[in-house]
C-alpha cells in the first residue's frame, strides 16, 4: 500500500469516527435522549421498521351502547369516537376505531371481504377496515396474545385468546359473519337487518361472544337491538 493512500485510509476512518460520535444515538446525556438517538439511527437504517410496527390493542368498551349510534356521527363514525373516548380513559395511546361491520350499501360502510375469508380476493375488500395486515393484536386488559392477522387483515380461527377477559357481559356488537363476510343482501350474507341500519337505528344487529376464541367471537348467528337491548363494543388500535 502507497503511504499516499495509507493516510486517505486513516483519514476516512478518522471521519467516520467524528461522525458516529456527533450522532445523536452516542451521545450521554441522558439515558431518554440515547434511547430516541438509538431509535433515529436504526429507523434510518432500517425504514422498512415503519410499515409494520406493533403490537397493537384491543380492548372491549366498559360501558353498553344502543344500536343506534348515529350521535354526532353516522354509525361506524360515532362507533369510533366512542372507542376513542374510552381509550383515553383507559389510557391507551394512539387511534382507536370500532370492529363493526356493516352492509356493502349502507351511507358509511365498514367491512372486511365480499367473499368468505377475502377468498377469492374482491376490490371492495377491507372497505373502512379496521384490522391491518399480518399484523399482532394483545388484549389490553392483561396483554394477552389475541392472534396475529393473515394478509387478508382477519384473524384465522381459534383465537389464542378472547378479545376480553373482563366480566361480567358477555357480548358485543358485531355485524360481522363468522367468515368475516358483510352481512345483508347480496353480496353477503345474512338477513336484511344484520347492521341496525348500519347502526343508525333501534332495529336488529347481530352480535359477537365476547369471551369466545371461535368464530363466535364475532357472529353468534343472534341478533339484538329492536328491544333495546345496548352492548359492548370491541375497539382496535389503528
Amino acid at each position: 500500500m502507497s503511504i499516499v493512500r495509507f493516510l486517505l485510509t486513516i483519514a476516512l476512518f478518522s471521519s467516520l469516527c467524528l461522525s458516529c460520535w456527533a450522532h445523536p444515538a452516542f451521545q450521554t446525556n441522558s439515558s431518554e435522549n440515547d434511547d430516541s438517538g438509538l431509535m433515529m439511527a436504526l429507523l434510518q437504517a432500517n425504514p422498512g421498521l415503519l410499515e409494520n410496527p406493533g403490537p397493537f390493542l384491543i380492548f372491549r368498551t366498559a360501558t353498553n351502547y344502543p344500536a343506534n349510534m348515529q350521535g354526532g356521527g353516522a354509525g361506524v363514525d360515532e362507533a369510533d369516537a366512542i372507542c376513542q373516548a374510552e381509550a383515553v380513559a383507559a389510557a391507551y395511546s394512539g387511534v382507536f376505531k370500532a370492529l363493526l361491520g356493516t352492509q356493502t350499501t349502507d351511507a358509511n360502510p365498514r367491512f372486511a371481504c365480499i367473499n368468505a375469508d377475502c377468498t377469492p380476493s374482491d376490490p371492495s375488500d377491507h372497505t373502512n377496515w379496521v384490522l391491518g395486515a399480518n399484523r399482532t393484536y394483545l388484549r389490553a386488559d392483561d396483554m394477552a396474545l389475541i392472534g396475529t392477522t393473515t394478509s387478508h387483515r382477519i384473524f384465522s380461527f381459534p383465537l389464542t385468546n378472547p378479545f376480553t377477559s373482563l366480566p361480567p357481559s358477555r357480548w358485543h356488537w358485531g355485524g360481522i359473519h363468522g367468515s368475516w363476510q358483510t352481512l345483508g343482501p347480496a353480496p353477503g350474507v345474512g338477513g336484511v337487518q344484520s347492521d341496525a341500519n348500519g347502526w343508525t337505528a333501534m332495529s336488529n344487529g347481530w352480535i359477537g361472544y365476547s369471551h369466545a376464541t371461535t368464530t363466535q367471537a364475532l357472529y353468534t348467528g343472534t341478533s339484538a337491538g329492536w328491544n333495546n337491548s345496548n352492548m359492548h363494543l370491541i375497539c382496535v388500535q389503528q
